[in-house]
């Protein structure tokens, strides 16, 4: 049941997605009606599930359902997942390569590979302050109030501990 942000839970369970590029303005819009349509009609355990979604820094898809009345079923998860599988294949992006982690560096959002995160905070690119978006959040609410953190606070934070600035980041 496609329900106003507003009127969700807090505790709403959200999903992130991300595109592993910028979505094109006619992307975006494939991605409203398909999720527009499926929050319309998604249920669990036969009895409808408010629900909404949004599209941020175009490049996160984030899904929410508020299980405040009814919990969330695997079946009702798993159809989530056939959408996103979906307009993956249709758009031709990748929604669900977790080794892209996206900082906010110098105003921007940027991406860097699972595999140069020691490298950059070696380099001091990425430093305990650098701002990382939060695509763990599991609820609205996290969503609100924890976007970007400081990579500190992430779950990035044992990557510290291979640089130089592991003393300043123990020390903070």
């Amino acid at each position: 049941m496609l329900t106003a942000h507003s009127d969700l839970s807090p505790t709403s369970r959200a999903w992130v997605f991300q595109a592993d590029r910028k979505l094109y303005l006619s992307e975006k819009t494939e991605i409203e009606r398909a999720l527009s349509d499926f929050c319309r009609e998604w249920n669990t355990h036969g009895d409808p599930l408010p629900s909404n979604f949004e599209i941020r820094e175009d490049r996160f898809v984030i899904l929410y359902a508020d299980e405040s009345h009814h919990s969330i079923g695997g079946c009702s998860i798993d159809g989530s997942t056939r959408v996103m599988k979906s307009l993956q294949h249709k758009l031709n992006v990748d929604f669900f390569d977790r080794t892209q982690i996206p900082f906010w560096l110098n105003g921007e959002l940027t991406i860097v590979s699972l595999k140069d995160i020691k490298p950059a905070v070696t380099n001091g690119l990425i430093t305990p302050q650098t701002e990382v978006f939060n695509t763990m959040a599991a609820t609205q609410h996290d969503l609100k109030t924890e976007w970007k953190i400081p990579m500190k606070n992430s779950w990035l934070a044992r990557y510290l501990r291979y640089s130089a600035l592991s003393h300043e980041y123990n020390n903070l």
